[in-house]
């Protein structure tokens, strides 16, 4: 496969403030609500230690309605820097089947919005 370097940009508009959606990032029980449960998949685990240097890992099972029934997903996210209520900055693996698909640089900032 070629290698792939792209940038892009997604926008999110929560009517909640910064310190409020940095809290849902911050807490494991709040962020595995959002980001690891739901959506047709199964949860076989979910760890986070949300510092710099920590890692956050979540592994699921794709549901039957799937065009992969039964394959397993790995994300890890090792957080290289985090200034509360404002920025996370993380490295994410992803791998299917156990190969790596993907890795990226995430940046989340958080800001009062107009």
């Amino acid at each position: 496969m070629p290698v792939i370097h792209s940038t892009f940009t997604i926008e999110r508009h929560y009517p909640k403030p910064p310190a409020q959606v940095f809290a849902a990032f911050a807490d494991p029980g709040l962020k595995r609500r959002w980001f690891a449960d739901g959506g047709g998949h199964e949860v076989v685990a979910f760890a986070c230690d949300f510092r710099p240097g920590g890692i956050e890992h979540l592994r699921y099972q794709l549901g039957a309605h799937t065009p992969f029934p039964g394959a397993e997903i790995d994300n890890e996210e090792r957080f290289c820097a985090i200034v509360p209520d404002a920025r996370i900055v993380a490295t994410s693996t992803m791998a299917f089947g156990g190969q790596t698909v993907s890795v990226l640089l995430v940046t989340t900032e958080l800001a009062e919005a107009d």
